[in-house]
């Protein structure tokens, strides 16, 4: 009977064990990102979108949990040292996941791809070992981390950076020769291709990264909708391409994974059964942090507030006639959600400003909104002044019709001045925002 017992004690024992390494093994590990935007630069074309685009990337990862580093116009020993910090970090914890972005000018040379810094002396293919940065030594660092995923997205094929005279120096970038394991390399154009900066505040590959990165599922789908995305935008003019060495499903989404109705964003607990509790666990949010799907630019001081989406949504009209009267012509805070619903009650076109936003799904959210006119203007105060949110110093529409019904209300996010000048049938910028 003895023996009996300690079999099954033994047993016991070994089955505990079993589940608790089990679950230990599902504990998700921390999530660490780089993403560097180099476009201010000397002796060779600047350009316009890498920063905002480097910053619009960092504000969704930053909304999926992931510890951003940003680095804007990097010199070549500031993206060094950031690029060490960076696999320091992630060979901290086995289980870490990994995001590495860069956007700016890159270049290959005899087969060798090249991520060009601020301030670099290039005057031919043969100072770029000296002057730029090659991507293999990003991989390399990344692979001496040995934790447990990386993705790497390389936005840097926007035009050969170097004099003519670089006999060997072709267009865009080479396939990488090798990548970490368990890894998913992300290029923004096929090989020997160049890719658009765009005409607006970001390029046409960042607009689609951060409108997909939050999509539930698999990255393989992330990077199908991106592609998509980027070969309608550019009518086929560019490809991204993918080379991944994962052999499991890697989602980038954890909370829809987890068959949440809704993400939570990394500073919101797990629901309580306790509805104080929830609440007490919950970190308030402050202006400017990426919460709720968004970057925060309004708080009301009892747990609520506005969140912007954390790039534009392109463009749009506000709608199909001057003349038509929606009635959407309150314009103070909280009158977003209720303008919009009215402006698609009357016209829903895929290409007005209301619908565009009524249409959104991102980070799991699908109750996005176009902003009043007072909400407009809380949003260019509060992000675009302070620098958050990669704004174009363009035109963006509000949901407040004018009471003359031939306008609605505009925002110039340069100078901030409000107008009702412009005809509906304009074609202004757009950016979403939800409550929370």
């Amino acid at each position: 009977m003895g023996d009996h017992r300690r079999a099954a004690w033994a047993l016991a024992a070994l089955l505990l064990g079993l589940c608790v390494f089990d679950l230990t093994a599902q504990v998700p590990g921390p999530r660490h990102a780089l993403v560097i935007g180099n476009a201010e630069y000397t002796g060779m074309p600047r350009l316009r979108n890498p920063a905002n685009d480097a910053r619009a990337v960092g504000d969704v990862l930053g909304v999926l949990g992931f510890a951003v580093t940003p680095l804007y116009n990097g010199t070549r020993k500031q993206m060094n040292q950031a690029i060490m910090a960076f696999r320091e970090a992630l060979a901290a914890d086995r289980a870490s996941e990994g995001f590495f972005y860069f956007a700016g000018h890159g270049v290959q040379a005899k087969g060798v791809n090249y991520l060009v810094p601020v301030g670099s002396d290039i005057r031919s293919e043969a100072d770029l070992d000296d002057e730029a940065v090659s991507l293999q030594r990003v991989l390399g660092n990344i692979e001496e981390a040995h934790n447990r995923v990386n993705v790497v997205v390389i936005d840097a094929c926007r035009d050969n950076p170097l004099p003519a005279a670089s006999r060997s120096a072709a267009r865009g970038l080479a396939v990488v020769a090798s990548a970490p394991p368990e890894s998913v390399v992300l290029f923004s154009t096929a090989q020997n291709q160049t890719a658009a900066d765009g005409d607006g505040a970001n390029s046409p590959f960042a607009l689609a990264l951060v409108k997909y990165l939050s999509e539930p599922g698999d990255i393989s789908r992330t990077v199908k909708l991106v592609t998509a995305e980027v070969k309608r935008a550019t009518g086929s003019a560019q490809t991204p391409f993918q080379y991944t060495s994962l052999d499991f499903d890697y989602n980038l989404n954890r909370s829809a994974v987890a068959g949440a109705a809704t993400p939570l964003p990394a500073t919101v607990a797990a629901p309580s059964a306790d509805p104080s509790a929830t609440k007490a666990a919950v970190k308030a949010p402050k202006l400017g942090d990426s919460f709720a799907g968004g970057l925060v630019f309004f708080l009301d001081g009892k747990g609520g507030g506005l969140v912007a989406a954390p790039a534009d949504q392109g463009t749009g009209l506000w709608s199909d006639g001057n003349y038509i009267q929606t009635g959407a012509t309150a314009t103070g805070v909280g009158t977003g959600k209720p303008n919009t619903a009215a402006i698609v009650s009357k016209q829903d076109a895929a290409d007005n400003a209301a619908s565009i936003c009524d249409n959104l799904v991102l980070g799991g959210f699908d109750d996005w909104f176009l902003p009043s006119k007072d909400e407009l203007d809380l949003m260019y105060r509060n992000l675009k002044k302070q620098r958050h949110g990669g704004f174009a110093p363009e035109w963006y529409w509000s949901s407040s019709e004018d009471d003359n019904y031939f306008s609605a209300w505009m925002q110039r996010f340069d100078d901030g001045r409000q107008s009702n000048d412009y005809a509906k049938d304009n074609y202004f910028r757009v950016r979403a925002v939800r409550a929370f």
